[in-house]
């Protein structure tokens, strides 16, 4: 805005520079058998609209009103196309951008305002039932739960799960769960069995490679003990 207004001073501070002929207008009154002709006085410095930058960011700004004085005053098609090109650019996207950019402020201020309000309500709720702990008469029935819905999603998901909550028994999660410990007891029972067949099959592997080792150091002793005897019966031979 502040652009066009200094485009407008530039080109109309000074009209008798650039030859600028004002609109003018006049009307005939009739009384009678007299007729007067009226016709505007307009001053071409006092009543000019960008005769300083002021004046001329003003009339820029009344654009926004409807009324476009620059166009009004001069007959010139720079005029004309400059107030055409900024007001379609002013009035009708930069005003709109505004009007939608202030209404989705309010709208996030409204909701985080309402979330707010809610949230103060429940802890104010809960406050309460936390005091009303010490009474000196019957309590009235009061609910076990207080349900906190912030948005519409959380209410639909909660509906959601609630309806299929519905044609189950209390109890259904719980022999489920269970069923499901059972199943995971069994399977690491059978797993603890066949770690433990595992090992023993493992232990007589080696209690076998051990007994095979032994016998076969005892014949080896019992050769090495047989050759021995054998030489000497041969060295007490020969010395008969």
């Amino acid at each position: 805005m502040a652009g066009f207004a200094h485009s407008f001073l530039l080109l109309l501070q000074y009209p008798d520079f650039t030859n600028l002929t004002e609109e003018t207008s006049s009307s005939t009154l009739i009384t009678g058998d007299s007729n007067f002709k009226i016709q505007n006085d307009f001053d071409r410095i006092e009543d000019n609209p960008a005769k300083n930058f002021i004046t001329s960011f003003l009339s820029t700004y009344n654009w926004l009103n409807g009324a476009y004085l620059q166009d009004d005053v001069w007959n010139l098609w720079a005029v004309t196309f400059i107030t055409f090109f900024g007001s379609f650019f002013l009035v009708t996207i930069l005003q709109n951008m505004f009007i939608a950019f202030m209404g989705g402020v309010y709208s996030n201020a409204y909701e985080k305002g309402r979330v707010t309000l809610l949230r103060f309500r429940a802890d104010i709720i809960s406050d309460y039932e936390a005091l009303d702990k010490i009474y000196f008469y019957p309590p009235p029935p009061e609910p076990e739960y207080i349900y906190y819905v912030g948005k519409s999603e959380s209410h639909e998901s909660w509906d959601e799960n609630v309806k299929k909550c519905e044609n189950k028994n209390l109890y259904d999660d719980y022999e489920s769960e269970k069923k499901n410990e059972d199943d995971t007891s069994t399977k690491i029972n059978e797993l603890n069995n066949k770690v433990v067949e595992i090992d023993y099959k493992m232990i007589k592997l080696l209690e076998l490679d051990s007994k095979v080792d032994k016998e076969s150091e005892k014949k080896n002793e019992n050769d090495t003990s047989t050759k021995i005897d054998e030489l000497n019966n041969k060295i007490v031979k020969l010395d008969d």
